[in-house]
């Protein structure tokens, strides 16, 4: 479990997961593996998971772009494919509250 909990991260309380990718919203954190580098298509829809009060990927294959209003939120500027390098500070109740670009 904590092998495959290394490519995710989350806050002390669990209010906030951050992962590279995506996950697999049908399955529980332990068995994401590999999902949470290569993502699934279930991301952009997820309304909730495992009492999160938010999901944070960094990556997104589809190339959607920044999205900080859908509870999985994305952060993906397009950094390495021409686009920006992107970091954002969330607050405990998942709002985004300050953002830079590079």
């Amino acid at each position: 479990m904590f092998v495959a909990l290394r490519r995710a991260a989350y806050t002390a309380g669990n209010e906030l997961l951050f992962v590279a990718a995506g996950i697999d919203p049908n399955r529980p954190l332990q068995q994401q593996g590999d999902v949470f580098w290569w993502g699934s298509g279930y991301f952009s829809g997820m309304t909730s998971y495992e009492g999160f009060r938010r999901v944070v990927r960094g990556f997104s294959r589809s190339k959607v772009g920044v999205d900080l209003e859908s509870f999985g939120a994305t952060i993906d500027g397009g950094a390495g494919f021409g686009g920006t390098l992107n970091a954002v500070c969330f607050d405990h109740d998942g709002k985004a509250v300050d953002w830079i670009q590079a």
